[in-house]
């Protein structure tokens, strides 16, 4: 996004400003002469299809296939100045990907003014899929910067934008980019391939690319029901990371402070895998309409690092909650030491 390098409130509020100009955008529609970019689709679109297979470090899980990845994936440097930023989102209405594009920039002109100088715009690919590319300079105070964008359809009004910005004067930032793009693939379909030279593979939702390993993955990751009722969040510590010296008793005990009720809390070894679990029901929202949310939360720690994971959803859904909250452990200990449950 045109504000991943966010050293200052300017650019801050420049990043909230390109969120919102890549979460709109219109609908497409598909027509008969379309048809061999729909085969193209189809590649991202088996993503979806089936389950949602989540890749967290040396962790992994699946979800439902009607979940929702709702994560942010942003990759930044140590020094916050160079981003990989990989957007998902539905479009509004009835457009192509150049009327897209050109909305995009229209906007970027009149956010930005003559701060923005437009350099390039040409076709390409993400992964399998017909896409944009285009790319532009932006300044702030006396540093200046460059950012490439490349937009694509995968579905018929799901898109994906990707994005890398960095300084002006950083000669590697367009050889970067392409690499990434080239590297591309559909999460559904990965490639065994080893990584070039100071990359590492990352995985985006329904995409797997090659990322500079300068550039550290988001710590946060969220996920949704497809009614939007469930939410589930996982924090990821790698080796060497620091983490939260905290309990999930002593998070469960945040969320409980209006009110509620603390349930069952445990501590497991399983393959190798350590975890710490408690259920509760707490209350929350507005406090003359207080909503009532059955939660759960696990520390999970494993390969040297740790995996933070919490979910809510409304009272009325507790048994149900419940259920889906042990077949997710259950998967995540199988999934992540290739194991079934030892006896």
């Amino acid at each position: 996004m045109l504000a991943n390098a966010i050293t200052n409130l300017k650019l801050s509020t420049l990043l909230l400003l390109t969120a919102s100009l890549l979460a709109c955008g219109e609908k497409r529609l598909i027509t008969d002469a379309d048809q061999n970019i729909k085969l193209d689709y189809a590649a991202l679109v088996q993503a979806e299809e089936q389950e949602m297979r989540v890749k967290l470090g040396d962790f992994s899980f699946t979800l439902p296939d009607s979940w929702r990845d709702t994560s942010s994936y942003t990759y930044k440097s140590k020094q916050k100045n160079i981003a990989l930023t990989v957007s998902f989102g539905k479009s509004r209405g009835d457009t192509s990907l150049d009327a897209l594009v050109a909305e995009r920039r229209a906007e970027l002109t009149d956010a930005m003014g003559d701060e923005i100088e437009f350099l390039s715009q040409q076709k390409g690919k993400i992964a399998t899929l017909p896409a944009k590319y285009m790319s532009f300079s932006f300044g702030d105070g006396d540093d200046k910067y460059l950012e490439h964008w490349a937009m694509a359809y995968y579905g018929e009004n799901d898109y994906v934008i990707l994005s890398y910005v960095g300084p002006i004067e950083d000669e590697s930032l367009q050889t970067t980019f392409e690499h990434i793009m080239t590297s591309s693939q559909p999460s559904a379909r990965p490639s065994t391939d080893q990584a070039n030279e100071d990359y590492v593979w990352r995985q985006a939702s329904v995409l797997r690319l090659q990322v500079p390993e300068k550039l550290h993955p988001p710590r946060h990751y969220t996920y949704a029901s497809s009614d939007g009722t469930v939410k589930l969040k996982a924090s990821l510590y790698n080796p060497g990371d620091s983490w939260p010296e905290t309990t999930v008793e002593d998070e469960a005990a945040k969320d409980l402070r209006f009110g509620g009720t603390k349930g069952d809390s445990s501590e497991d070894y399983r393959n190798n895998l350590s975890i710490e679990q408690i259920n509760y029901v707490f209350q929350g929202g507005d406090p003359l309409e207080p909503i009532r949310h059955s939660a759960h939360r696990a520390h999970v720690a494993g390969f040297g690092g740790r995996l933070f994971l919490s979910i809510k959803g409304f009272e009325s859904q507790a048994e149900k909650i419940d259920v889906f909250w042990q077949q997710l452990i259950n998967n995540l200990v199988e999934s992540s030491t290739g194991q079934g449950e030892s006896s």
